[in-house]
């Protein structure tokens, strides 16, 4: 794996799988045109490739690619992986896209508009109990009968997600 890689696919000649050969090989992204053209001549130049394969090295779950992308699609997203600095961005962004957006697009657009804010770290009961004693002053003796669990359900129907990162808002 070369330092840089973003992610890496396994691209195969599509005439030559449908017969049942596999000829293929792995691509690191992000990758230049000139190495894209190497690797298409390794497979025997097809009129048509296929994904059969990703080695993601990235913190997303899964990454906008499959069986049908393009050489320029695939090359954009490695290229917008690499050039994101900004860590909080970076995790905002691959949150929104693992568990609430439709696509990386609509992901990029959320975070980018402010429309998510994600608290790390936290469990949706965790974050419930947080913001309920930041809101009100809660008596000892009336605390362990609280429900957070429940409390934090409602919340989800609030745009609160639970994810792996910690609790995504949507601020409306």
């Amino acid at each position: 794996m070369q330092t840089n890689t973003i992610f890496s696919v396994f691209v195969e000649n599509l005439s030559e799988l449908n017969e049942g050969n596999m000829v293929g090989c792995w691509v690191e992204f992000p990758c230049d045109y000139d190495e894209w053209k190497e690797v298409l001549a390794k497979i025997g130049n097809p009129e048509e490739i296929i994904i059969t394969d990703i080695d993601n090295y990235t913190d997303l779950e899964s990454l906008p690619i499959n069986e049908y992308s393009s050489y320029s699609d695939i090359q954009e997203l490695a290229e917008y992986i690499a050039y994101l600095q900004d860590d909080q961005y970076k995790e905002d962004l691959f949150t929104v896209y693992n568990f609430v957006a439709n696509d990386f697009e609509e992901a990029k657009e959320a975070v980018e508009d402010g429309k998510y804010t994600l608290m790390q770290g936290y469990t949706m009961a965790e974050y419930s109990e947080m913001l309920a004693k930041e809101c009100y002053t809660i008596p000892d003796e009336l605390e362990p009968y609280i429900d957070w669990k429940g409390y934090a359900d409602s919340l989800t129907v609030s745009g609160y997600t639970e994810t792996s990162k910690g609790v995504l808002i949507e601020e409306y």
